[in-house]
């Protein structure tokens, strides 16, 4: 499975930084879309409102997935720890070895929710989750519109931008940065 991650801008001393000189982040991460699938990248396909987007943002072109599944690459993404060490080594529900089920994102672990927070960020997710409980991750966030724990997706991709706009109309009059992290299922459904 390849994540396609648009945007993110991460690694900064955040403490250091006066509030008003931390930058603001948008997260975007389609599902199964290669990284070269945008308009930006190759004219073949017509993305139009991700390549303008593009253009006002930082882009980071050399990156990996850690797994090519999506839990593990996910776990990856929002804890900063290989798999091996968030526990999250299939997709989650799937049959691991010795008729086992792999287990979602242990509540131990801390997340970009606990980061960013920590950093006086407000934080925020929308979209797919895939990665088991949510209860406890989920209300590390300031706001939070979570999809599925185990892999099907409930909600329409449309729906989570509705959801993501909305929230962000609301941290771009905060007084604080926001780290906002919206999460999409396709182009995942071409795949199949």
């Amino acid at each position: 499975m390849r994540l396609g991650i648009l945007l993110l801008l991460s690694g900064f001393a955040f403490n250091s930084w006066a509030a008003s000189e931390r930058p603001n982040i948008l997260l975007i991460m389609s599902d199964q879309q290669h990284f070269h699938a945008v308009g930006y990248m190759d004219p073949f396909f017509e993305t139009p409102h991700i390549d303008k987007l593009a253009g006002d943002s930082m882009i980071f072109t050399q990156a990996f997935a850690s797994s090519p599944q999506c839990s593990p690459s996910r776990a990856s993404i929002y804890t900063g720890l290989m798999p091996h060490r968030t526990g999250v080594v299939g997709n989650i529900a799937s049959i691991y070895r010795d008729n086992e089920k792999v287990i979602g994102l242990s509540e131990k672990l801390l997340s970009v929710a606990d980061y960013f927070g920590a950093a006086d960020y407000t934080t925020a997710y929308v979209g797919k989750w895939h990665l088991g409980t949510r209860d406890n991750h989920r209300k590390r966030f300031d706001f939070g519109a979570f999809d599925t724990v185990f892999g099907g997706d409930d909600t329409e991709d449309t729906q989570k931008t509705d959801s993501a706009l909305k929230i962000l109309n609301s941290l771009k009059s905060g007084s604080r940065p926001f780290a906002l992290f919206v999460n999409y299922k396709q182009p995942h459904d071409i795949y199949k």
